[in-house]
């Protein structure tokens, strides 16, 4: 009898630890899941910030592009003008 009592205390014991360990298990699932969904979120963070990143360099692109056929239009004009006040003062300083 000693023998039973003995063994169905052992097993209580040993279901208590099982249950304190499942418990413990638990708690660090729901840590895991917490810091996988927060890396989740990070990444949608991430992912976001790269194409807003991406937006701005295509129409950064887009405004150089801009710029450089300004810059090429305003160097024509300016030569054009250079021409036009070398001949206008030649003509007026020989003629």
């Amino acid at each position: 009898m000693a023998t039973k009592l003995q063994t169905n205390t052992a097993l209580r014991a040993t279901i208590k630890d099982l249950l304190a360990q499942a418990e413990k298990d638990k708690q660090f699932l729901r840590e895991v899941q917490d810091e996988s969904n927060n890396l989740e979120l990070a990444l949608k963070k991430c992912i976001h910030s790269k194409a807003e990143l991406n937006d701005k360099i295509e129409q950064l692109q887009d405004d150089l592009d801009k710029y450089v056929e300004l810059y090429a239009s305003t160097k024509i004009v300016a030569q054009a003008l250079g021409e036009a006040v070398y001949y206008l003062t030649k003509e007026k300083t020989h003629g």
